[in-house]
C-alpha cells in the first residue's frame, strides 16, 4: 500500500509517496544450538521486509551457521549476481557491524562452499530483506 504525504511551505509543494513497509521483531537466539526461518516459511515471504536474527553464545565461542533450504527471489543462485532484490546478509558480530560475511540470493540449492558459514566471534546477525516483487519460501538456517 502506498500513502501520500503533500506539504506547502509558501509557494513550495512537496508530494512524497511512502511505501509501507513489512516489520519483523528482532529475534535474539541465544541457545547454543538450534534452527530459524521467517515466520511464514515455506510460505512465500512478505514484499519490503528487514527481518533481523541475532545469534549469540558465550564469549569465548564461535557460531557455525549451516542453511538447510535456501529459497530467495525467482532467479537461479547461478545468476543472482550481487544481489540487488532479495538476498540475505550473514553478518559479523551485532547491529552497527558492517562486516558481511557473506550476502546470499537466488533460488535454487546454496553450493556447498557457501551453505555453511563459521563466525570468528560469539555473535552473528541475519539479515533477511526483500524487495517489492513477489517472495520465494525464504530459508532454514541451523546455528551451532
Amino acid at each position: 500500500m502506498t500513502s501520500f504525504i503533500l506539504s506547502c511551505s509558501l509557494f513550495l509543494i512537496s508530494v512524497f509517496a511512502v511505501t509501507d513497509a513489512e516489520t519483523c521483531a528482532i529475534q535474539n537466539i541465544s541457545t547454543w544450538t538450534g534452527i530459524f526461518q521467517p515466520q511464514d516459511y515455506p510460505q512465500p515471504y512478505k514484499p519490503n521486509m528487514d527481518c533481523y536474527w541475532l545469534v549469540q553464545v558465550s564469549q569465548g565461542n564461535r557460531i557455525e551457521l549451516n542453511f538447510r533450504d535456501f529459497a530467495m527471489d525467482a532467479v537461479p543462485i547461478e545468476e543472482a549476481g550481487n544481489c540487488p532484490n532479495d538476498y540475505v546478509a550473514v553478518i559479523e558480530g551485532s547491529f552497527g557491524s558492517t562486516d558481511v560475511i557473506r550476502r546470499l540470493c537466488g533460488s535454487n540449492q546454496l553450493p556447498s562452499n557457501q551453505s555453511t558459514i563459521v563466525s570468528s566471534s560469539n555473535s552473528l546477525l541475519v539479515h533477511m530483506h526483500t524487495d517489492s516483487v513477489n517472495g520465494n519460501r525464504g530459508f532454514v538456517a541451523r546455528h551451532q
